[in-house]
């Protein structure tokens, strides 16, 4: 009877297709990272509809490779710096980052270290991005520009502007990061910049909520479609301008008494502008019927008018040589971003970036072009090329 049985039980499994010697991988621990990562990476690649997410993992690195491809990957943002805290140990980190179209979302992980945007990597990057920050293990503590000095714990919301100074010192951590473009937060805050440094307590309503919030909209990236990943976007920023614009964040002396709505106006405008010479501030003046003090006025916060014209002209010369096609000429660049001079033009990219743009250029090909199959070449990092074109 028994051996009947047995029969009996093998048939049955056979013609239900269930292969009794085949068994399924055990499931990750829940909370385990690697399964965390799995799983997003996973839901990533179901369809050409969702949403793009880069994995940058140093751990798949030599030891010996990892933070000297760190720093350079990083500076995209921060110039870092770290030391080991004991003989022999090894450095990592990981930066997997989602986009949301109008915005960034990641999630960073690595050992104590600083971050610091000193005046030289503001000038050179250009970059015209706000940060809101929250720590789920570690803490950070520094300088945020000349008004505010403090730490961010675990839990807390920190607001950042990347046109300001930070020098700044973080333990062995995790964090998740909004990388905001300031125009997609200017209707909502009306000045960013003056909420550089300010923080959210994890223990009040508006941070706890905020925590909260970000924490969720990490976890549907995995399988939100495009489409989703816009109404989250603007749905998250809409949250960051209401809990930041709180009465109790800021106080009244902190708001500027100039029409920031103007000043976006102009903004935009030079953007539009930019591969006109005559792009000047006595051209501003007149086509917006202001005087050239009040526009100086205006321009103030964000380093005076010239001299926002000009970093704006080469971020878009830097875009333009980091795409360059085989046959793009200096000159092409040079009267696409308003400058009349190429030698004029070559000064000002090296002053700036500190790389002639001839040798830029060369280089940006020679990324382009060149084919290796060693682990290096195969890391991704996609974010850094968002966060770039992020506007």
């Amino acid at each position: 009877m028994i051996f009947l049985w047995l029969i009996i039980s093998i048939s049955k499994t056979k013609n239900q297709g269930i292969h009794p010697t085949k068994h399924k991988h055990p499931k990750p621990r829940a909370g385990s990272g690697n399964g965390e990562r799995a799983r997003r990476a996973k839901a990533a690649h179901m369809s050409a509809d969702s949403v793009n997410v880069s994995h940058l993992d140093l751990g798949l690195l030599p030891p010996e490779e990892r933070y000297p491809i760190w720093k350079e990957s990083i500076s995209v943002m921060f110039d870092a710096n770290w030391t080991p805290a004991h003989h022999g140990q090894h450095f990592d980190a990981s930066v997997e980052t989602a986009h949301l179209g109008q915005l960034l979302v990641a999630l960073t992980a690595s050992c104590a270290q600083g971050f610091n945007r000193p005046p030289w990597l503001i000038k050179r990057d250009a970059l015209d991005h706000c940060l809101v920050q929250v720590y789920r293990r570690g803490r950070t503590c520094g300088d945020w520009g000349a008004l505010r000095s403090s730490a961010s714990e675990t839990g807390d919301i920190l607001f950042l502007d990347m046109a300001q100074p930070i020098i700044s010192r973080a333990d062995d951590f995790e964090n998740l990061t909004l990388v905001m473009p300031r125009a997609l937060l200017t209707s909502k805050l009306g000045a960013p910049e003056r909420f550089h440094g300010l923080r959210l307590p994890r223990d009040s309503a508006l941070g706890a909520l905020l925590s909260q919030h970000l924490h969720t909209l990490w976890r549907v990236t995995a399988t939100a479609t495009a489409e989703e990943a816009q109404a989250m976007a603007a749905g998250v920023t809409e949250l960051v301008g209401a809990y930041f614009k709180d009465p109790q964040t800021v106080s009244h002396e902190e708001h500027p008494g100039v029409s920031l709505a103007l000043r976006e106006s102009i903004r935009s405008y030079i953007d539009r502008m930019l591969h006109t010479p005559e792009l000047t501030p006595d051209h501003l003046a007149q086509h917006f019927c202001i005087s050239r003090s009040y526009l100086f006025v205006l321009f103030r916060p964000l380093g005076g008018v010239a001299a926002y014209i000009r970093r704006r002209r080469l971020a878009r010369a830097h875009a333009l040589l980091s795409h360059a096609t085989p046959g793009t000429k200096i000159i092409d660049v040079c009267v696409a971003v308003g400058f009349s001079s190429t030698a004029h033009f070559s000064r000002a990219f090296r002053d700036h970036f500190g790389v002639a743009p001839r040798e830029f250029l060369g280089q940006a090909q020679s990324r382009g072009g060149a084919q290796s199959s060693s682990a290096r070449d195969h890391v991704d990092r996609r974010y850094e090329r968002w966060v770039r074109e992020l506007a």
